[in-house]
């Protein structure tokens, strides 16, 4: 499987445990949750330039779900 195909499985991972979190778990509103497509290219973005600079795949996918659980943890506090 191609680097960028895994990327793009792991941000979509995020976005829907995001989803299922925000609306299933933390009852926040539907108004939320449309603010969360507005991730998914900034996320892939983020990879593909970091791809360019060199960095790691496994580092940058890391660093996704750091995101995604910071983003949660702002939410859920």
């Amino acid at each position: 499987m191609k680097d960028e195909t895994k990327m793009a499985i792991v941000v979509a991972v995020c976005v829907m445990g995001l989803a299922v979190v925000f609306k299933n778990v933390l009852h926040i509103k539907d108004t939320l949750l449309v603010g969360q497509i507005v991730l998914v290219p900034a996320l892939l973005a983020a990879g593909y330039w970091a791809a360019k600079a060199g960095a790691s795949n496994k580092l940058w996918m890391g660093v996704i779900v750091l995101i995604t659980l910071a983003y949660i943890a702002l939410y859920a506090f």
